[in-house]
């Protein structure tokens, strides 16, 4: 016996009710993690909130406050990813320098070096003269 005009309105009230303190719970969620700077991702909202991520990700107005919110953070955390990048670029510049200078350093030693050998043998041609000479 099958009823052919079941009373759903009480299951459908139900239903409604706990999508609207589902939503609430989320909403209020999402202002306290933004008012204590919280990272926020699907992840974190689900746990705090207490609800799946699937849930997150099927309500649209929820999902795509989240996506907004964490887009905004990756702006504010994209700084120490310039800062850090831009850290790796004046290492490799300073890098290069110091290669540069130590180049120009060997080749000023070989200088030096081929120098030093022709005063010697320019010493050793005078003394030789000078003791020829006494």
């Amino acid at each position: 016996m099958v009823n052919k005009h079941p009373n759903t309105t009480g299951l459908l009230n139900h239903a409604s009710k706990k999508k609207r303190e589902t939503q609430y719970r989320v909403n209020e969620v999402i202002q306290l993690m933004v008012k204590e700077g919280q990272k926020i991702n699907f992840n974190s909202v689900s746990e705090k909130a207490q609800v799946s991520k699937a849930y997150l990700y099927r309500e649209p107005l929820v999902r795509k406050t989240i996506e907004d919110l964490r887009q905004q953070q990756e702006g504010i955390h994209d700084f120490k990813n310039v800062k850090r990048r831009t850290s790796d670029a004046s290492k490799d510049v300073i890098i290069e320098t110091l290669k540069n200078k130590l180049n120009l350093l060997k080749h000023k030693n070989k200088l030096l070096e081929s120098e030093n050998e022709h005063l010697k043998t320019q010493l050793k041609k005078d003394l030789g003269k000078v003791y020829e000479n006494l």
